[in-house]
């Protein structure tokens, strides 16, 4: 409630949620984004991230009536997060040409920067080979 009296939008919060390791609570916010605007890409990028989390597949898409396959920018957080999944699930081959493809540039958002630091802390870590 508080983070909407902030003018944050709905997918905002469930990718703020899932950030902060609250996966079923961005599921379900994801959800109602997507129940409202199925081109949300931010929603998508969300559910599908806290899917992830939860050790879940993330249901596919419906069917939409607009022909485009997305409807706005990607948030800073669903590019950086959506790196992450890269690089959990491809590794850093898969998630650097993302990441370069989506610079995020310096940000006054403070989990924006809070994710920005972790990732910068394990990006000179090396891709263990399984």
């Amino acid at each position: 409630r508080r983070a909407t009296l902030l003018g944050m939008r709905g997918a905002e919060i469930a990718l703020r949620a899932v950030a902060l390791g609250r996966p079923e609570l961005a599921r379900k916010q994801a959800e109602l984004v997507l129940a409202a605007d199925p081109n949300d890409v931010n929603g998508r990028v969300a559910l599908h991230l806290a899917h992830e989390l939860l050790g879940s597949t993330p249901p596919a898409p419906t069917e939409s009536r607009d022909p485009l396959p997305s409807s706005g920018d990607l948030h800073p957080l669903a590019v950086m997060l959506f790196g992450e999944l890269l690089d959990r699930r491809v590794g850093r081959l898969a998630s650097e040409p993302w990441r370069q493809a989506h610079p995020v540039p310096p940000s006054s958002d403070y989990l924006v920067e809070r994710v920005r630091r972790r990732q910068g802390a394990t990006a000179g870590l090396p891709e263990l080979d399984f």
